[in-house]
């Protein structure tokens, strides 16, 4: 169970950090309900190389029809989070694979939200130039990253009292930062990129596990 925990941290930590295209998205959760028609059509994995994680440790997002799974790995151990967006709820599935079991729970967007920012821009118009974008970011230029097209912008997050320079790479067909720099300093970027249909199999648990009461 303590290498459950300290995985669970870690992959809710690299969540919230490399997916969020808006820091503040909860303070307009209240008033403006998700739009689930925002939420690419394309199924796509994307592998993640983040600095704030343990060296060695890897990070695999999997993106099918408002299903996200994450992964991450630290040596021997692997921890996977997996959830599924519906109007009014999210259900999160935890899989505890050494007791080949996993635990479930149903949430909603305001109890998400308290705790990740991630994946905001999949469910809200709040990316650069858009119309809830929190920050008025500037664009910078049209780049070429891992053979897709990106954009570059940048702004300054003054939210904590002193200036912050976040700059980033924008693709905005899978509505994902694929590189982010705070204060010139790397802090993640997509390493890979897989596009096609991903099993379903992939965003549930293994028939074979039990569900873990709590």
């Amino acid at each position: 169970m303590k290498k459950f925990n300290i995985l669970l941290i870690c992959l809710i930590f690299i969540f919230t950090f490399s997916l969020s295209c808006n820091i503040q998205a909860q303070e307009y959760l209240e008033n403006t309900s998700p739009d689930l028609s925002i939420w690419p059509k394309q199924e796509y994995i994307l592998e993640i190389n983040n600095t704030m994680m343990a060296e060695g440790a890897t990070h695999k997002q999997y993106y099918g029809r408002h299903k996200l799974r994450l992964d991450t790995s630290m040596g021997e151990m692997t921890n996977t989070v997996i959830y599924h967006f519906k109007e009014d709820n999210i259900k999160e599935i935890i899989i505890l694979p050494d007791q080949n079991m996993y635990m479930e729970n149903n949430l909603n967007y305001q109890e998400f939200f308290e705790t990740n920012d991630a994946g905001s821009s999949l469910l809200y118009d709040n990316m650069p130039g858009e119309e809830m974008a929190m920050y008025g970011a500037n664009k910078v230029s049209e780049e070429t990253f891992l053979e897709r097209k990106v954009e570059k912008w940048f702004f300054i997050d003054s939210s904590e009292g002193k200036d912050v320079l976040i700059e980033m790479l924008l693709d905005r067909k899978l509505r994902q930062i694929m590189k982010m720099w705070v204060d010139e300093e790397l802090i993640f970027e997509v390493i890979k990129i897989t596009i096609g249909n991903i099993p379903d199999d992939m965003f549930n648990p293994p028939q074979d596990f039990e569900v873990m009461s709590y």
